[in-house]
């Protein structure tokens, strides 16, 4: 019978599928919704709302599989939908009961299920089906209810889980018959005890049995001592989180900061988010009392009283205990403990008072002040355990209570007679301020208490003494000096120390949500409306042209408000544009309108003489202004004629001139009956009307009249219907009586009454109001205001005053945010958020007040604009120049004076902190400072460097407190703070910097060239001071404007800093240079250099003309719009521009931005500059990537955030009109950018040094180009890498590892692109990079990218490999070569043809390099492959053979070559492989090229660029031999060429020309029929760098012949200076060959079976070789350019032969020792002197035995170590002492891993090491510790300790106590014993008078030259003259026998030299040398073969 087919469900709705019976089909539907609800992206679309109803099915689905896939859709769903909480009570159930007991995959979808819907905030529901799945009779159910409650206990924290349900629910659990039920029931346990700690137990212990608990408390010790944390979080708290993480990390570190608190309590906290108490069950202590507990505490027996006080002692001390009313119970415990005589009752009674103060906590508070006075009486009791037990109870009632409310029986105390109570109480004060913070101790508490306790310090006894002083010192600290101040003014300084160091010693522990209290003390004042006499008033604005300056206005009375300040900039944010201006920041005096009633513009309210005018006498004038009917009207009961009563009213006033109206009078008329209280709305609208006419017209209208009418007003501010009218007329009063006298009144009415509607609208007025007038307010009496508005109940009220902080600040900024510190964190984060929303807005232009642009003068105020800010340097206003400020100068004494100039540093430093207690205090203050800046600028030369860094923070607080007048400092401070920019240390040079940025945001950069600050600190010669103050100005002049002409004093010492000797110095003043020039101009310059060195002159006339071009002109002009681009059509023309054209200037190219960027910005110049800037090194970049600070520049696609970075990194790089053109979303402006750019580094561009500085983000840049698809584009941009490549080559610029990690990768991939043209040229860009960058590196990333998909991307990946390879040998070859041809060999395989072909062509080359090695390393290649690379190979070599007529014959001749040239060289048919690759598969012709085609099969066009070959060959690479000299010849195959007739190598001419010009390969002649190479054929060679590269390859030559004539131009070449630069970029890889070619010539030396002629050849061979490598080290910029690793073989081999015993064998062994050691002598003199201590470290390490000791070689490396530090003294300025530490660190980290657990006979390495740290550490002194920053952890490490000692032995001799082997300092390091043990330090008592002498002299000794030496030794034995008591002897004892011959020899050449000048002749140096032969150090061991050839070193 046949299957019946299967059901088609594909064609059915989702709808009907999930209900479908067929389970599959209900599957579908399932799956189907799962990609459904993920796609929707609207939470509540209505594409949810068929399925709602359904989800309770869903999860219960009868089918395992159906409802696996149903759990997941409904999983999606409530992650996806708003409508989800709704399913909760519904699907919850089902998952229970069906979810739980599932399969493990349906299980783990339920619990995601359930904690989904906890997160979407449906806990409680979520927890009750949990909590009645636990009484389930399914045990599996019960246990995964257990487990579910688990996992979100620990995901959500304890705040979001109901921990109390849960600790009643777990109990019954542990009784369950089933383990896994009881196993999760102590899982959720032990979760708990995460949460809540040791407040678990007590609850537990009464419901577990001790077994249980036992359990239990082992799973607890085994927990982490980290708080917990929640893992995850609700939605609203993750809202929450989001949007106030910037205020919660902004948040004070004072005891965490609230916002981080109420952060925690958000998100579900920590242990601390849950308090314990809340957790237990209060116990009715009162209920459970005994009955006859009252009267048994009243019996005589004190057996009885303690038997009634024990039975509630255990009531007591419950955690919690219920409320009720204790006062008969606590009224009885104080008759107990102020009565009772027996100490066990009092004590017990002490007990109960303490556990009720626990228990009740804050419901105690009603009877602590009854109790706390009978606990302080009874602390005259004596007994220890009474006092003890009643301090606790003190202690716990103080908890329940404040100081306040303890106040009176405090003061009791401490007045007591009995000093027992006196003490005590102090002590509990002291424990009470302890726990408060500032807010909690104000100044009514501090006068109750300090006098008393300050009585209490002239105590007689001296406990009562010692606890006042605590109790001070305590209050001290809590509150400050200011606080304190008053009450210690008169106590002794003895007693004041006693104060001072218990508040040193006392420890603060401020109550739980003390700082959330701070505003709960007193009542706020009224905000002060009246600005103190003494306080300088804000500065006013200098007004424009052709504008009246406002008069002054003398202060009026206390009633009134202060003066306007001036309009008020707001300083810029960091994300406003440069040229973002604030509308209202321009102030002008206001235009008046009559003769004193205009308004003043922003100084004082008006106000004009105004008549009294009673109500009567407005009733009687009424009548005759008024005709009669309106008189009557206006208090008719009808409110239509009051209505027509006020219309008339208003014609009057309409009718009227400005002079006629009297405004007081018809505002008091108004006011009749009815007046304002009038109940029509209609008619109290007009009333409010005809006040603003009045207002607007009237000549006089003053305070009087707008008292008058403004609280009515303000009040129908609430009226909906009356607010406009409301809301105009007070604008009105405004423009005539100042916007701050009308605010500030407003606010006071508003504010005087509880309606919140009127508070409301009030502010939201004064919003409106700030945009229309601009900021035209007082700051800090509106701030107070605003304060009381934050202290409203009503939230309204609040949300209107955060929105006129808003307003507020879009003209002051955040900085307003200095007035909030205090609130509330959430109210501090409404504040931020505000602030942060505005920062990016501009204040509106007014259209109101005195600041009102006339049509007609904005075309005036515009130029101005243009001439004005610019030719300032003035910073904007800061918030100090608007703030009321306070005279500081009587609290500057002479006392405090004295005290900054006191010789103890303490002393100075408590001074400081003085000042910086009193400017924190003040916050703004006057000028007026007395003596202090003189005092504070002396303590800038400061010997203590911290004290140096304090007082800059100080002068830093003193400018932002002064404002702009801290200028009348300038000229005192400003050049003391320049001084410091010279320290030393770093963090100094940075504090320095940072107080500079502070007085140059107050005060711009006028002040500093004003009194030539500037030009006199230049000019001193220091490379600190100069290199951080020309950073400095790099960064400020920019947006400096126009300098004054005192500007160009900075000249001088400008040209000086361009000839200073340091490079960095040099580097940033050539930064700085076109910036200045900018200012004073290119003319004044130059002749400036007329008064110079001609060659200086010359110099410097040449920065400035390269300059002269990117020079800004004078007066910059408004920016230009870009170019419109180029057609697509045009572009992708090639642009050939002719050599006789100049570049055009990039600067001219670069437009501005896009029109209409910015609308907000219009008519605002764009920052014109040049198009690159010299911004942050690469150095830094690189090390911001190491640390994480940036993203790794890696991607398969660009993601937003690395375009975002490399945006933010360029904008410090590129001008502003290039970066909006590099990531511009239109190709054509990408192209624009491109052509700026090339421009930028053309030939003679001045912008190259800029573009190599930010190389590494141009390439960036390019790679993010590399991905779009347009062809022209990443053309344009390989052409720009192929122009940036050639400057780098020719600057000699390398690229580092992380500028190529960051491209290269980027390049490889773009090698495969669809497009010929873009693989042809970035096969181009890889021969450049050869340049630039190792080959060897280059290759490993090419390798990887053969790897990839890309056909095209792994054939041009192989090409490149060839010509690498080709080019540089096998060396390149990464990681090793058989590696690399396994990984080419594996590509024969591939099914794509190119691919093959391209691997069969690199596989050749590298046969012509390593022979048949090929087929070894290649691998087990099938039969078809390996015939595929035998028949290409012997194809090649084919191609390679010409035939001619006769015998074949092999000529490698050019046509034109001379006849000698041109013999020709015949070689037998087996001739060797010489060429690899097919000339058309490497590189296709180019047509255009200007040389001449090869005939027939010649070499490929392009060989050879001017590369850099390896730049260090690895061991790997080089033969490693087993011992000095052997070679493993497995690693090489050479081609077997010995029979052949090789040709001589022709000398090559050098005088090549220029590089890199091309030079005619016909006429050149550079080569003629060269020799086959190991490592590469020769070809055209283009550049002497090529023709180099080839002549060391020929080094390695196997024919003698060949290498010979290789090293006679290497020779040759190393006697020419002009061929070092080169041979520089090459020195390692020359080096290597010669090492190479070394090894391999002593290895055929020791081959038996040579002739003597052969062996004759092999010795020149050498001598050239060994000629070669001294001249090497011979050149010192050749020599200090040897990598560490090539020193490493360098010496390997060196030593390696001096002590190989096998080379005795040959006679001229002698001269070739010489050689070697002459050039070990050559590489430490020469060598870089950090490279060659590592290497020489290294070598010691290679060269021990396994067992750790030292060989013959180690003996050697060791003597030459002494020999460089012999020298150390003279060569330290050449060391970077924290690489020596490093490298230190490190041997001494080996050495110890390699002797581990060995036994060491001889301990020369580790002695040797640490005699060079002790040179160092002696000639360093504690410094050395500042060079340590390399290593880790730096205080742990040997080095470190070392150091330490070797610095305090030093320290004791100077004292007086040399230790015995201190000596040793003056000699490098004596000879070592193998069988000698290191001495013993013992210290040698010197005589104090001759102490400090022997350690001068040693000093003078230890100076490392003949000079220092002798006269060191002829003082010595002056001194051993003067002292012939002092036994010297003793201090030699321990020294070595070299030693102590030492000392005597050289005290045997003084009595020499005093027996000659005693007979009058000269000392003969022949005959001292000959006393001194033992004086020198000899580097090698006379070993038998080389007894008299090594001389001393």
């Amino acid at each position: 019978m046949a299957e019946e087919p299967a059901e088609d469900f594909s064609k059915l709705s989702i709808e009907d599928k999930v209900v479908h019976k067929s389970w599959k089909a209900r599957q579908m539907g399932y799956e189907e919704l799962i990609k459904l609800f993920k796609k929707i992206d609207d939470e509540k679309s209505r594409q949810f709302d068929p399925y709602v109803g359904m989800f309770k099915k869903f999860v219960v689905d009868s089918n395992v599989m159906a409802q696996e896939k149903a759990l997941e859709a409904t999983l999606s769903f409530v992650e996806f939908a708003a409508a989800a909480p709704k399913t909760c009570g519904e699907v919850v159930p089902g998952l229970v009961a069906k979810g739980f007991n599932g399969k493990p995959k349906t299980k783990q979808l339920a619990f995601d299920l359930c904690l989904m819907y906890i997160e979407i905030e449906k806990q409680d529901i979520v927890q009750e089906e949990l909590f009645a799945g636990l009484k389930h009779k399914q045990p599996k159910i019960v246990a995964a209810c257990l487990d579910l409650l688990t996992s979100a206990l620990r995901l959500f924290g304890a705040k979001v889980m109901d921990v109390k349900r849960l600790m009643k629910v777990i109990p019954p659990q542990f009784d369950h018959r089933d383990k896994t039920v009881r196993e999760g029931a102590k899982g959720l346990v032990v979760e708990l005890y995460r949460w809540l700690g040791p407040a678990l137990k007590p609850n537990l212990e009464t419901n577990l049995k001790p077994v249980q608990m036992k359990e239990i408390e082992e799973e607890w010790s085994k927990l982490p001592s980290k708080a917990a944390a929640p893992e995850r979080y609700l939605r609203s708290q993750q809202k929450k989180q989001q949007s106030s993480a910037a205020a919660v990390s902004g948040a004070g570190d004072e005891e965490g900061s609230e916002g981080e608190e109420e952060m925690d309590d958000t998100a579900g906290g920590g242990p601390e988010g849950v308090d314990p108490y809340d957790l237990f069950d209060p116990v009715d202590m009162l209920g459970q009392m005994p009955k006859d507990f009252f009267d048994n505490i009243a019996d005589a027996k004190w057996k009885i009283r303690k038997e009634a006080l024990e039975a509630i002692l255990p009531l007591a001390t419950k955690p919690k205990l219920a409320a009720g009313d204790y006062g008969e119970l606590v009224r009885t415990l104080r008759k107990v403990i102020t009565k009772d005589s027996n100490v066990m009752v009092v004590a017990l009674a002490g007990n109960i008072v303490k556990g009720l103060a626990i228990g009740l906590r804050k419901n105690f508070q009603p009877y602590s002040a009854n109790i706390i006075g009978g606990i302080l009486e009874k602390f005259k009791e004596k007994k220890v355990s009474v006092v003890t037990a009643l301090k606790e109870a003190a202690d716990a009632v103080y908890l329940c209570t404040t100081l306040g409310g303890i106040e009176e029986e405090a003061k009791a105390g401490l007045g007591d007679k009995n000093p027992s109570v006196k003490s005590e109480t102090s002590l509990f004060l002291s424990r009470c301020f302890q726990q408060c913070s500032p807010d909690m101790m104000p100044k009514g508490l501090l006068k109750a208490f300090c006098p008393l306790l300050v009585q209490c310090l002239s105590d007689n006894t001296p406990a009562v003494r010692e606890a006042a002083a605590e109790a001070l010192g305590t209050a001290l600290k809590v509150v400050g000096e200011r606080m304190m101040g008053a009450y210690l003014d008169g106590v002794e300084s003895l007693k004041m120390a006693k104060i001072n160091e218990f508040k040193d010693k006392v420890e603060l522990r401020p109550l739980k949500g003390a700082k959330k209290s701070k505003k709960t003390g007193k009542p706020k004042a009224e905000p002060v409306v009246k600005e103190e006499v003494e306080e300088e008033p804000p500065p006013v604005p200098k007004p424009k042209k052709k504008k009246a300056a406002s008069k002054k206005v003398k202060e009026e009375a206390s009633a009134e408000p202060p003066k306007d300040p001036k309009p008020v900039a707001k300083p810029p944010s960091k994300k406003a544009t440069a040229g973002k201006k604030q509308a209202a920041a321009k102030p002008s005096s206001g235009k008046g309108k009559g003769k004193g009633g205009g308004a003043t513009g922003v100084g004082e309210a008006p106000d004009p003489a105004e008549e009294n005018i009673t109500t009567e006498d407005a009733e009687e004038r009424a009548a005759t202004l008024l005709p009669g009917n309106v008189c009557q009207m206006l208090s008719s009961a009808k409110w239509k004629d009051r209505l027509e009563a006020h219309e008339g009213i208003q014609k009057i006033i309409e009718g009227m001139s400005p002079d006629e109206v009297n405004s007081l009078l018809l505002v008091k008329i108004l006011g009749l009956k009815p007046g304002w209280k009038d109940n029509n709305f209609q008619v109290v609208k007009i009333k409010v009307t005809l006040v603003g006419i009045i207002a607007a017209k009237a000549t006089v209208f003053g305070r009087k009249s707008t008292s008058t009418a403004l609280p009515t007003i303000v009040d129908k501010l609430a009226d909906a219907k009356i607010k406009a009218q409301s809301s105009e007329t007070l604008m009105l009063i405004a423009e005539r009586m100042t916007l701050n006298y009308v605010s500030l009144n407003v606010l006071k009415h508003a504010f005087g009454q509880k309606n919140p509607k009127v508070q409301h609208e009030s502010l939201e007025w004064l919003s409106q109001a700030l945009k229309e007038f601009g900021f035209l307010i007082n700051i800090k009496p509106h701030v107070e205001f605003v304060n009381k508005a934050f202290e409203s109940t009503n939230p309204t009220v609040r949300s209107s005053a955060v929105s006129l902080l808003g307003v507020m600040g879009l003209y002051v900024g955040a900085q307003l945010r200095m007035f909030f510190e205090d609130a509330k964190p959430a109210l501090l984060q409404q504040i931020d958020a505000v602030f942060e929303k505005s920062s990016d807005d501009t204040p509106p232009t007014p259209t109101r007040g005195p600041n009102v642009k006339s049509s007609e003068g904005e075309e005036e105020e515009s130029e101005d604009e243009d001439s004005g800010p610019s030719a300032k340097a003035g910073p904007p206003q800061s918030m100090a120049d608007l703030m009321p400020k306070v005279d500081i100068s009587p609290q500057i004494k002479s006392e405090l004076i004295n005290e900054l100039g006191d010789k103890n540093w303490k002393v100075r430093g408590e001074a400081l902190q003085k000042v910086t207690d009193m400017l924190s205090a003040a916050k703004f203050i006057q000028p007026s400072l007395g003596d202090l800046p003189g005092a504070l600028k002396a303590r800038l030369n400061d010997s203590n460097k911290n004290l140096v860094t304090i007082t800059l923070n100080i002068l830093s607080s003193m400018a932002t407190a002064m404002g702009s007048s801290c200028s009348k400092h300038s000229r005192t401070l400003l050049p003391a703070i320049l001084t410091v920019l010279a320290d030393a240390k770093p963090q100094v040079r940075l504090a320095a910097a940072n107080t500079l940025n502070v007085w140059h945001d107050q005060l711009g950069l006028v002040p500093f060239v004003e009194g030539e600050s500037l030009s006199t600190a230049l000019a001193t010669e220091n490379p600190n001071l100069r290199t951080e103050l020309l950073q400095w100005l790099n960064e400020k002049l920019p947006n400096a404007g126009k300098m004054p002409a005192e500007f160009s004093a900075i000249i001088t010492p400008l040209f000086s800093c361009l000839e200073d000797r340091s490079a960095e110095v040099r580097k940033r003043a050539q930064e700085i240079l076109p910036l200045i020039m900018a200012q004073v101009g290119y003319d004044a310059m130059m002749k400036q250099t007329g008064k110079m060195k001609q060659a200086s002159k010359q110099q410097i006339g040449g920065l400035l003309d390269k300059h002269r071009a990117a020079m800004p002109s004078a007066k910059p002009s408004k920016a230009k719009q870009p170019p419109p681009p180029q057609e697509e059509e045009e572009i992708e023309k090639p642009v050939k521009s002719s050599p006789s054209k100049k570049t055009k200037s990039a600067a001219s190219k670069v437009g501005g931005s896009k029109k209409g960027t910015s609308s907000k910005s219009k008519g605002n110049d764009e920052e014109s500059g040049p198009p690159l800037v010299m911004g942050p090194t690469v150095q830094q970049r690189e090390k911001d990537e190491k640390n994480y600070k940036v993203l790794k520049w890696s991607f398969s696609t660009p993601r937003p955030e690395f375009t975002d970075q490399l945006r933010d990194q360029l904008q410090q790089c590129v001008s502003k009109s290039l970066l909006v053109q590099l990531f511009h979303d239109d190709f054509k402006q990408h192209l624009t950018a491109l052509q700026v750019l090339k421009d930028c580094i053309s030939d003679d561009a001045p912008y190259q040094s800029e573009a190599l500085n930010c190389a590494d983000l141009l390439l960036k840049w390019v790679t993010l180009r590399f991905f779009n698809t347009n062809t022209t584009v990443n053309l344009k941009c390989l052409e720009f890498l192929s122009i940036l490549f050639g400057v780098m080559s020719r600057g000699k610029h390398r690229m580092t590892d992380f500028e190529a990690s960051s491209f290269i990768p980027f390049l490889v991939t773009k090698s495969g692109d669809a497009k010929d043209a873009v693989r042809k040229e970035v096969r181009g860009l890889f021969d450049q990079l050869s340049c630039i960058y190792p080959p060897p590196k280059m290759y490993a990333f090419v390798a990887d990218g053969s790897k990839s998909k890309n056909a095209r991307q792994r054939t041009e990946c192989l090409e490149i490999l060839g010509i690498l390879i080709q080019n540089n040998g096998v060396v390149v070859c990464q990681p090793s070569v058989q590696k690399a041809v396994h990984q080419i060999g594996s590509f024969i395989s591939e099914k794509d043809s190119t691919v093959r072909n391209a691997a069969l062509n690199t596989l050749v080359i590298l046969y012509d390099n390593i022979g048949d090695a090929v087929y070894k390393h290649v691998g087990n290649l099938p039969a078809k492959d390996m015939s595929m690379l035998e028949e290409r190979i012997r194809r090649a070599a084919k191609r390679s053979t010409p035939e001619s007529s006769g015998d074949k014959t092999v000529t490698i001749l050019e046509d034109t070559a001379t006849e000698e040239d041109q013999s020709v060289k015949t070689a037998p048919k087996e001739l060797p492989r010489i060429r690899a690759i097919d000339p058309d598969a490497v590189r296709p012709v180019d047509p255009s090229s200007d040389q001449p085609p090869v005939q027939g099969n010649s070499e490929p066009q392009e060989f050879l660029q001017e590369g850099e070959a390896n730049t260090f060959i690895k061991r790997s690479v080089i033969p490693v031999p087993d011992g000095p000299l052997e070679i493993d010849w497995s690693k090489y195959n050479y081609p077997n060429i010995s029979h052949l007739k090789m040709p001589r190598l022709k000398d090559i001419r050098l005088d090549f020309g220029e590089d890199p010009e091309i030079v005619d390969y016909a006429t050149s002649q550079l080569l003629s029929n060269p020799p086959p190479s190991l490592t590469f054929s020769p070809k055209r060679m283009k550049t002497t760098s090529a023709a180099i590269t080839y002549i060391i390859s020929q080094i390695t030559n196997t024919e003698m012949s060949a290498s010979l004539s290789a090293l006679k131009q290497i020779d040759d070449l190393l006697g020419k200076a002009e061929y070092h630069d080169t041979l520089t970029l090459k020195v390692d890889q020359l080096l290597c060959a010669l090492l190479m070619q070394l090894r391999m010539t002593f290895t055929n030396q020791l081959q038996q079976g040579l002739s003597p002629e052969t062996r004759k050849q092999v010795f020149t061979l050498c001598k050239r070789m060994s000629k070669c490598l001294v001249q090497t080290f011979n050149v010192p910029k050749l020599a200090s350019s040897v990598s560490r690793d090539t020193l490493i073989e360098v010496e390997r081999d060196i030593i390696g032969m001096l002590c190989d015993e096998r080379l005795e064998q040959l006679e001229e062994i002698d001269q070739f020792n010489r050689t070697l050691n002459v050039l070990m002598l050559k590489v430490m003199e020469n060598g870089e002197r950090n490279a060659v201590y590592g290497s020489l470290l290294h070598f010691t390490l290679e060269s021990l035995n396994e067992d750790g000791n030292p060989t013959k070689l180690t003996e050697v490396v060791v003597k030459c170590l002494w020999k460089l530090t012999r020298n150390l003294n003279s060569t330290l300025h050449e060391l970077n002492i924290a690489q020596l530490l490093l490298d230190i660190h490190n041997f001494w980290i080996c050495y110890a891993r390699i002797t581990e657990g060995k036994k060491i006979e001889d301990n020369t390495p580790i002695r040797t090491v640490k005699t060079i740290l002790f040179h160092l550490a002696t000639l360093v002194g504690s410094k050395v510790f500042d060079h340590m920053t390399l290593i880790e952890n730096a205080k742990q490490s040997l080095v470190y300790k070392y150091a330490a000692k070797s610095i305090s032995r030093k320290r004791l001799s100077v004292e007086g106590k040399v230790p015995s082997t201190a000596v040793a300092r003056n000699v490098e390091v004596t000879e070592v014993k193998e069988t000698q043990k290191p001495a013993e330090l013992h210290i040698v008592p010197i005589p104090p008078e001759m102490g400090t002498r022997l350690g001068d002299i040693l000093q003078t000794m230890n100076r490392k030259d003949n000079l220092h030496e002798r006269q060191g030794f002829r003082d010595l034995y002056r001194l051993l003259e003067e002292f012939p008591s002092f036994d010297f002897e003793a201090v030699m004892v321990n020294q070595t026998a070299w030693f102590k011959k030492y000392m005597k020899k050289g005290l045997k050449v003084v009595e020499y030299e005093r027996e000659c000048h005693s007979r009058k002749k000269k000392p003969l140096e022949e005959e001292i040398q000959n006393i001194m032969e033992c004086g020198e150090i000899w580097v090698i061991h006379t070993y038998s073969h080389i007894n008299n050839t090594v001389g001393p070193l």
